[in-house]
């Protein structure tokens, strides 16, 4: 191969691997009204592109009130969608918020603004070279189930492909396009997994945990377990799987010189986003959709005080609980003579359980953990919840207590770790009120759970005993357009009068798209 002909291949696969890196990611942020009332749920859809790459990982939305974060949202992103919500706060006055996205590391997705009490009009995006048309009646009755065709063309007249999302409002009460936003960067990566890190101390000596302490995370509700290990400075990192809601964290370290610690202390190292943009506020509120959503949630409540069912809702956990562990002894305490104390009890009672003084203070531990020896108080599981906190176990009333067990079978334990190294004592309650209190440094927020948009059930449709109304009548978030077609199917409600179809979408390419519709709901024969 001669040099003229390497230099110009060279040429060409540098151009080619800059095409590559310099690739665009293109996002579009979705909202399903132009504007909310404190107390609203504010359905998004978020839609990402880059390329033929399946981007799959977890973003949050911080709301701000100037520099503050007044409400900030985890959630997952699957193939590049994603469809959540975020509460409106209570304490918000009338103006548009700003509003970032970013990945676990703090960097920027796109911003954005969230729309409270009012909007300043939006337009349709007339700059793309998508045209998109809708067929469709021109009138329904309340309560019709409607569908709607969306065709989707580029300037060639040749069939898109793509993914759009529709929202249907009622023009009397919101009379706006949605909130949306595309934005476009040329570098960012998705965090593929949620992130704990910071600082751990002990909480008696306040001194930072030593390098080379083995580190156990264990989630009280989900139940999962984690390893990790102390770095310098008491540093810690971890990742860890997907949850959702709410979950207590309870930590145990076990450091070098074989001390075992679980009044830790944690200084979150957190990634937080500083806002540079201001509140815009909004001289004049909307009334009209504020009392209609007043009248909306007096009305449901009326009529849910007399339709709704009991549900019993259970919490699925990935992790297998730790009072289930088969006992190697149990004991009802309700069938003995009331003792002074928890610990006078353990001692008369309690064969495999040794309870005494140890350095001037109440100690507790498993006997018989052969071949080994206990060298630090056990973990308690009361009620659900494990800790060591052997003050708030010995504190416990014998005559609210069900049952006490101890597992002691090393076979068993050593399968749980630090968890287990120094026996299990489980409590279970009579009323199941004894969990230990909760510790708020360790309290952590998960996952927002996606919640479905609400829309008319079956049930909905034929019970004519009440009415159904909604500034918002449908909100859908991944409808796909192929070969140029999309449809929309929706059921309308009791609203009457002129209905607004807003669609937002994203081709395959990345190009952004919108269009809108209008369509009357009419009472009686059409």
């Amino acid at each position: 191969m001669g040099m003229k002909m390497k230099i110009v291949l060279v040429v060409i696969l540098s151009l080619f691997f800059m095409k590559i890196q310099a690739q665009e990611l293109v996002s579009q942020l979705v909202f399903n009204q132009p504007f909310y009332t404190i107390g609203d749920t504010a359905y998004f859809s978020l839609r990402m592109i880059e390329g033929d790459k399946k981007l799959t990982g977890i973003l949050k939305m911080n709301v701000f009130d100037d520099k503050r974060s007044v409400q900030e949202v985890k959630f997952k992103v699957t193939d590049g969608q994603s469809a959540n919500q975020v509460a409106v706060p209570n304490d918000l006055i009338a103006g548009s918020y700003p509003l970032i996205i970013s990945n676990e590391n703090g960097q920027e997705l796109m911003r954005s603004h969230l729309n409270v009490g009012g909007v300043e009009s939006s337009k349709l995006n007339s700059g793309s070279s998508v045209r998109i048309t809708m067929d469709h009646q021109k009138s329904w009755k309340p309560r019709e189930k409607s569908v709607i065709q969306v065709n989707a063309k580029d300037a060639s007249g040749n069939s898109v492909d793509g993914y759009l999302t529709a929202s249907i409002l009622s023009n009397q009460i919101l009379n706006d396009r949605p909130i949306s936003t595309t934005s476009t960067k040329t570098s960012f990566k998705l965090s593929p997994r949620m992130v704990l890190k910071g600082r751990l101390r002990d909480k008696v000596s306040k001194e930072l945990l030593p390098y080379g302490t083995s580190l156990m995370l264990y989630f009280q509700k989900s139940r999962l377990r984690y390893l990790a290990t102390v770095r310098e400075s008491g540093y810690f990192e971890s990742e860890i799987l997907d949850y959702y809601g709410d979950d207590e964290l309870f930590l145990i370290a076990e450091t070098p010189d074989g001390k075992i610690l679980s009044a830790i202390e944690v200084e979150w190292d957190v990634n937080t986003i500083s806002n540079n943009a201001s509140v815009k506020l909004f001289a004049n509120s909307n009334t009209e959709y504020t009392e209609f959503m007043t009248r909306k949630r007096l009305m449901d409540e009326s009529y849910g005080f007399y339709t709704t069912q009991d549900t019993l809702m259970l919490e699925v956990s990935k992790g297998n609980a730790l009072d289930i562990i088969k006992p190697d002894y149990r004991v009802k305490p309700v069938n003995f003579v009331k003792f002074k104390n928890m610990g006078e009890f353990l001692k008369t009672i309690v064969d495999p359980v040794w309870y005494g003084e140890l350095d001037g203070k109440e100690s507790v531990r498993v006997k018989y953990l052969k071949p080994y020896e206990a060298t630090s108080e056990p973990l308690y599981v009361i009620d659900g919840i494990v800790t060591l906190d052997t003050d708030y176990f010995l504190s416990l009333d014998q005559d609210a207590i069900d049952e006490l067990i101890v597992i002691q079978d090393y076979r068993k334990l050593v399968r749980y770790g630090l968890l287990g190294k120094n026996g299990i004592v489980i409590i279970k309650s009579k009323n199941g009120n004894l969990r230990p209190p909760v510790d708020t440094n360790k309290v952590l927020k998960g996952l927002s759970e996606p919640k479905r948009f609400p829309e008319l059930s079956t049930l909905e449709i034929t019970n004519s005993n009440r009415p159904y109304f909604s500034a918002n009548i449908a909100f859908q978030t991944r409808i796909k357009v192929e070969n140029g077609k999309a449809l929309i199917y929706f059921t309308n409600m009791d609203n009457l009068g002129d209905h607004t179809i807003y669609i937002e979408g994203l081709t395959s390419k990345g190009e952004s798209f919108s269009a809108e519709s209008t369509y009357k709901v009419l009472k009686g024969e059409q």
